[in-house]
């Protein structure tokens, strides 16, 4: 049985002809993808000899070794050019997802722009400022939460302009880039207690801190990420947290 994490970067994944899953690990997504018909052929890749081998073995235990290609190498190039019509990068920090597609998505997509469903286990913001400050447009994206740890998936494609709405949040970037400017426009009821939980944890931290001989510049760094946030939860849910 798979994760719910892995279970939902399933559920969120188009149908496409080629599909790349880029640190396949243990080969869940790949063969799980195949069950549900959401690609005809899927490259599953890790640098690790050992993980591959993991997701070999479960490939061959399912007999899709004709629609799953193993390879063994670093980030998207294991790809031939414009080979795959979707690739996941999933079960990575935010900053390494970005150091690969900086490093080759140049190199390997040269007519195709695949879309990219990406799931960083930490650094969903850094992930976040790299592809909107590189024409990266976010298509989609969801939150979610499995054994008490959040989780965010990004769906994105390569755009010819930095997207509009990343002008449009100037005032509160920072907080946008944490949580996601289209999760914050659904609305969704995790998500709100997300972010009432980081107010109420900054509330709690700027009280321990003005106790202290603490410097004043990160407590008034401190108190203009609380306004910012409470300001974007008014603006968002019609209402201020309550304490």
């Amino acid at each position: 049985m798979i994760s719910e994490r892995l279970q939902y970067i399933i559920d969120v994944v188009p149908i496409l002809d080629t599909i790349a899953d880029i640190g396949t690990d243990h080969g869940y997504i790949p063969v799980n993808l195949i069950k549900k018909s959401r690609a005809k052929k899927i490259i599953a890749s890790d640098i690790s000899k050992q993980s591959l081998q993991k997701a070999k073995d479960i490939i061959i235990k399912n007999h899709f070794e004709n629609v799953i290609d193993t390879r063994l190498g670093n980030g998207i190039d294991i790809l031939d050019i414009d080979e795959a019509d979707g690739v996941i990068i999933a079960g990575m920090g935010g900053i390494l997802i970005s150091k690969i597609l900086e490093t080759s998505y140049s190199n390997k997509f040269i007519n195709k722009k695949p879309v990219l469903i990406l799931q960083p286990v930490q650094q969903a913001k850094e992930l976040r400022y790299y592809l909107y400050e590189n024409n990266f447009k976010i298509t989609d994206e969801y939150v979610m939460q499995e054994n008490n740890k959040i989780y965010h998936i990004i769906i994105a494609e390569k755009h010819h302009k930095i997207d509009d709405r990343y002008d449009k949040i100037a005032k509160h970037k920072d907080i946008y880039m944490e949580f996601g400017i289209i999760n914050i426009e659904k609305k969704s009821e995790l998500l709100s207690k997300i972010i009432r939980n980081n107010i109420e944890k900054i509330k709690i931290l700027i009280n321990e801190l003005s106790k202290k001989s603490v410097d004043q510049q990160h407590i008034d760094f401190l108190k203009d990420r609380l306004k910012n946030m409470e300001d974007i939860y008014y603006e968002t849910w019609g209402t201020y947290p309550k304490a």
